[in-house]
């Protein structure tokens, strides 16, 4: 006889759609913040999006951010929020992809974010250096959290903030969006930013 799944082994749409476990079971929820990106000067103007993938590759969820064009300068703001079920019992971690969209996506940009050696993610702001696929050098601006959350609040909490649906996620607009600063800023530096995203209490469980 086929065993239930566990929510650790489940996707978060899965998760949401059905009753395992009743309302009141914890969830534990990554948040990956994409705040913008600074793009090189051939994809100035050009329509982008990031998608964001977590888990194994080829067995990965993925979630994308709607499309904008860069700023003057290379900017570029996205305000997103891609949610996904953690899943800590195995090796993880985020992959960003810049993609170009069209009747064939392209990816123009990309770079990951490994999990930390004790299994946890390293929360906080992040400035990240994506690899050049024939356009140039540029920077993802994202911000990770973890979050353990009653099944139910969590619900309410997307309903409320206007979450879209995605393949096994969902993603949001964020409230309030930060800056990581230079250019030349590290990854590592960008955790000591004094405007990381800041979140909203909604939940009785404190989380967000």
């Amino acid at each position: 006889r086929s065993r239930r799944p566990t929510i650790s082994a489940m996707l978060l749409t899965d998760v949401l759609d059905q009753d395992l476990q009743g309302s009141g079971a914890r969830i534990v929820l990554l948040a990956v913040h994409v705040l913008g990106a600074d793009v090189p000067e051939p994809l100035a103007g050009k329509p982008l999006k990031v998608r964001v993938k977590y888990g194994h590759p080829g067995s990965s969820t993925k979630c994308d951010t709607h499309k904008a064009s860069a700023e003057p300068g290379g900017r570029l703001d996205f305000g997103t929020a891609c949610c996904f079920l953690a899943n800590r019992r195995m090796k993880q971690v985020v992959r960003l992809r810049l993609v170009r969209p069209g009747l064939f996506d392209r990816t123009v940009g990309k770079a990951s974010l490994d999990i930390t050696g004790s299994g946890q993610l390293a929360s906080g702001l992040k400035r990240q250096k994506f690899s050049d696929e024939g356009f140039g050098i540029g920077w993802f601006n994202v911000h990770l959290e973890v979050h353990s959350l009653r099944k139910g609040d969590l619900r309410r909490l997307l309903q409320l903030l206007g979450a879209r649906r995605q393949l096994g996620a969902f993603s949001l607009p964020l409230p309030v969006q930060g800056s990581c600063g230079e250019e030349a800023a590290e990854a590592e530096e960008c955790d000591a930013v004094g405007n990381a995203v800041q979140g909203i209490a909604v939940s009785r469980g404190g989380v967000w």
